[in-house]
Formats: structure tokens, C-alpha cells, sequence
């Protein structure tokens, strides 16, 4: 489906955000001054995300506007923030790749169907959470990278005029570059 989202792939993005407490941690909103966590969300087919706050029905809440209403982009960046960590623990590649992924499929192709697989994928492959696949162990994934001989190393090359800097402190917090010297690369 182009620019829409399947009823299966809606009811797939409800349960990544409803049953993993880590998303739900970073899809807080504001409620006036503080930040406060969905009580229930709604996802439309055309990938308008909401997320409600207030108590009672969801019309009553759309009425005294107890809600926010994201895009499915805005969603997906949020919960793959979540997926690869935060702070200090992100997983900056992956947290790169899996955006690199959301975007190119949703703003080039809008393809948003394919913007759900990617993060319930990313969600069973990266986490430890409720939806963490049971069969994808790091014994199963030493296998498969055994059977396609893939190592994990990267050759790098490095070019000659490649020079070793240091900083030195003027004063507390202003740092000036110093360049000590070439680095022999061979």
C-alpha cells in the first residue's frame, strides 16, 4: 500500500508501542508541564499516531484536547531511539540504519507498511524485551555468520598524511587544537 497502512501493519505498530515499556518511555508527552506516559494509543491508515492522556472515551479527549498526534515518521524515530538504547548505551549504527531505512521508505517510496516491518523486525532482532525473538540467539548468529563467512572486520585504509592532535585547555570548558605531529602508518 502506498501512503497507507494495512490493518494488519496497524494492529502490529499497536502492539510494538503498547507492549514494550521502554517504548512507551520515550513516546511521553506533555501534559501542560510535566511529561507524562499514553494511557491509550490509536493508529490510523494513514499513519497518524495519537497519543491520549485523559480519562474517558477517546472522543471526549479529542474534545478537551488531552492528545497528541504525531506521524508515523516522527513515531518510528521515537521508537527506534528506544530500540538501540539511549544515551551513553545507544547502538549509533544501528540507531543510523534503521533511520536511514524509516526514512527512505517513508518519505522517497511511502511505503508505510514497509516502516512497521522494519521496527517490529528491529524490535524482535535488537531487544530482550516481550516481542525478542526466542530463535535468534548469538549462537544461531555466530552459525550464519560462519556459513557466509563474515568475520566482523572492517579494513580500514589510512592515508598518509594523517596527523595526531592534542588539546590544551586555555581555561575551563575553551580547548584549542594542537598538532603534535604525522603519524607513520606503516
Amino acid at each position: 500500500m502506498i501512503g497507507r497502512i494495512s490493518p494488519s501493519r496497524v494492529a502490529l505498530l499497536q502492539l510494538l508501542i503498547c507492549s514494550e515499556p521502554t517504548i512507551m518511555s520515550k513516546v511521553q508527552i506533555w501534559n501542560g508541564e510535566q511529561k507524562e506516559t499514553a494511557k491509550k494509543v490509536s493508529i490510523r491508515e494513514d499513519g497518524s499516531v495519537f497519543f491520549y492522556y485523559g480519562n474517558g472515551p477517546l472522543w471526549w479527549q479529542r474534545l478537551f484536547n488531552t492528545y497528541e498526534s504525531v506521524s508515523i515518521i516522527d513515531a518510528s524515530i521515537r521508537i527506534a531511539d528506544a530500540i538501540t538504547g539511549s544515551n551513553g548505551t545507544r547502538n549509533e549504527i544501528a540507531f543510523d540504519g534503521i533511520t536511514k531505512s524509516i526514512l527512505d521508505e517513508a518519505i522517497k517510496k511511502k511505503d508505510f507498511d514497509c516502516v512497521v516491518d522494519i521496527l517490529f523486525d528491529s524490535m524482535r532482532n535488537c531487544s530482550d524485551g516481550e516481542l525478542h525473538s526466542k530463535y535468534i540467539t548469538k549462537e544461531n548468529l555466530r552459525k550464519y555468520a560462519e556459513e557466509r563467512n563474515i568475520n566482523g572486520k572492517i579494513k580500514v585504509d589510512i592515508p598518509n598524511d594523517l596527523f595526531a592532535f592534542a588539546y590544551a585547555e586555555i581555561r575551563p570548558g575553551v580547548t584549542v587544537p594542537v598538532r603534535i605531529g604525522r603519524v607513520k602508518t606503516k
